[in-house]
This record gives C-alpha cells, sequence and structure tokens, in this order.
C-alpha cells in the first residue's frame, strides 16, 4: 500500500513496479490531506505503522494458519449463488464486498448471502473511483451502501474496501469518521494472464501464507474461471491446513500492521 517510491507529493503513491499490473491499491492524496495524515501519523509509536492507525490493513495476524476469502463487487446472479453454493458445500465462510447499487438490483442474492451466515461489508454504491469523487459524493457512496446492509441484512458494517483499491485522503477520513476499517489484501486470484482455472488456483495455494487476505471477485466482469478455481483453491488450502475464517474473525482484536518496506502480492 504505502510502500514503494513517491511518485510526487500529494499525487499518486504506488509502487512503480505494480502500476500495470491487476488488483494493485493505489493511494492518491492530496498534498493537504498527505500533511494531515502525517502528522496524524507522527504521533504514534512508530511511524510505519501510520497506515494500520489509519484503519487500514492488508493481512491479518501471522501467528496462526487461518485465511479469509473476500469477494468484492457482487451480488451477481450470474455468479454469486454458484460461489454460495461452493461455499456452503464446502462449510467455508466469507465475506463479501457489495456494491450498493447491485445490491438494490438484486436484493434476493444479497439476502441469501446473508442468511447463509457469509459476511457483509461495503464496496461502495456505484463502483466509481475514489479520486473521481468529491468529499460529499464520497459520504455518500459509502452511506448509502452502509444503510442498504443494514436495512437488507441486519448486519451492521464494520469494512469498507474501495473500488480498485484506490485511497484518497478523502477516502480514508471518510472511513474513519464512519467508524469503518479499510481492509485490502493480501493477495488477488484474478490475473488477466492466467487463463485457466488450475492455474489460478495453483499460485494462491502456492503463495498463501498464515493471516492472508485473499481476494476473488463475484460480480461486474465474467467470473467464470473464478468461479471454476475456487474448489480447487478451497481443497488445495486446506490439504496447507489452512483453515477459513470471516474477515471480521480474522481482524477481531488486530490493530494490524502495513509496513513501508515489505513487497505485497
Amino acid at each position: 500500500m504505502f510502500r514503494g517510491e513517491m511518485v510526487a507529493f500529494g499525487e499518486a503513491l504506488v509502487r512503480p513496479q505494480e502500476t500495470k499490473q491487476q488488483c494493485r491499491p493505489t493511494t492518491r492524496l492530496s498534498s493537504y490531506l498527505v500533511v494531515a495524515l502525517l502528522l496524524t501519523a507522527l504521533t504514534l509509536p512508530a511511524f510505519r505503522h501510520a497506515p494500520a492507525a489509519l484503519g487500514i490493513v492488508e493481512r491479518g495476524p501471522a501467528s496462526e494458519p487461518r485465511v479469509a476469502l473476500t469477494f468484492d463487487d457482487g451480488p451477481d446472479p450470474r455468479f454469486t449463488p454458484e460461489i454460495l453454493n461452493i461455499l456452503e458445500r464446502e462449510g467455508v465462510p466469507a465475506t463479501f464486498f457489495v456494491v450498493g447499487e447491485a445490491m438494490a438490483a438484486y436484493p434476493d442474492v444479497v439476502k441469501r448471502a446473508a442468511d447463509g451466515g457469509f459476511e457483509i461489508a461495503n464496496h461502495t454504491y456505484t463502483h466509481t473511483l475514489a479520486g473521481a469523487l468529491t468529499p460529499k459524493e464520497i459520504r455518500q457512496e459509502i452511506t448509502r451502501t452502509s444503510d442498504l446492509i443494514r436495512q437488507m441484512t441486519g448486519q451492521e458494517p464494520r469494512y469498507l474496501r474501495p473500488p480498485r483499491g484506490e485511497l484518497t485522503g478523502h477516502f480514508i477520513l471518510e472511513a474513519r469518521r464512519q467508524g469503518l476499517r479499510i481492509p485490502l489484501w493480501t493477495i488477488c486470484v484474478e490475473r488477466a494472464e492466467v487463463k485457466t482455472p488450475e492455474a489460478l488456483a495453483r499460485r494462491i495455494v502456492e503463495e498463501t501464507e498464515n493471516g492472508h487476505i485473499i481476494l476473488l471477485h463475484d460480480g461486474r466482469l465474467d467470473r467464470r474461471l473464478t468461479v471454476q478455481a475456487l474448489p480447487l483453491i478451497i481443497s488445495g488450502l486446506k490439504e496447507r491446513g489452512f483453515a477459513f475464517v470471516t474477515l471480521d474473525e480474522l481482524l477481531h482484536g488486530y490493530a494490524g500492521v502495513v509496513t513501508l518496506d515489505e513487497p505485497v502480492l
């Protein structure tokens, strides 16, 4: 997240080697918000822990062989029900980061996920990148989706993930104002260059470590490869001794650390 070279102070803080790859978070901060956030961070015992203090985390504790499956961009009637079938058959919990307008369009799908005990989290209302929104629009995107989650599922949203992982200072501050943590991810399943479910699953099974937050997608684009890879990922990680938990179970009581010098997969 906050690693790598500062391309320009107040512009984009990215890892240059990763800018053309899929599933890579980007941080865009205006100069005055960078200053405000850094001043907040400098009050901490260790500056390198600043992102976690701002509610941003990209993995859980590494002390136990537990991982969290998280799905973005649904609900989508083409893929979400089939993913729910697989998770229920395998007895695997997961967290779904839902898009508000998709919830409004397909309420039965998200209600089925909630009734099945799956955790529902906020992925904004229209899936618009944070950098294209005003502060007022960011607040509306988050608030409308949280309200729908409460109304449709009875769950109190705790987590917010920005579309495509793009963070701005206004987005971070609004998340804090609404009491929402921002879990990004440690490893992403989908890769444009990978064309088979077996190859998708193999990389995840081989590279996953304790505490990883695994990102998958269940909407917007064609997710057939993800659906096909999911049983292989589950069986492979079970064989390696990993237990699956919801994001809330993984992060409960864990402040989280996003370091400044270690690469993110």
